[in-house]
């Protein structure tokens, strides 16, 4: 399961689905598509980062363990 709620992302853009498959479909231009890609990069890069946190933190908790 992703990390990223992709259904709030198109219900902002008037569309809907599920936490991991949602879509919308628009008549706009080219700079919306690039608006809902830049917001999908901005929310993956997050997601990543939040995970790389998680993961440091536990290794280094394991290692002081030891």
């Amino acid at each position: 399961q992703g990390e990223v709620d992709v259904e709030r992302i198109a219900r902002h853009h008037g569309g809907g689905g599920h936490r991991n498959a949602a879509g919308f479909t628009t008549e706009e231009d080219e700079d919306l598509v690039q608006r809902v890609v830049d917001e999908l990069s901005r929310a993956l890069e997050a997601a990543s980062g939040e995970a790389a946190s998680t993961v440091s933190e536990a290794t280094s908790s394991r290692a002081a363990a030891e």
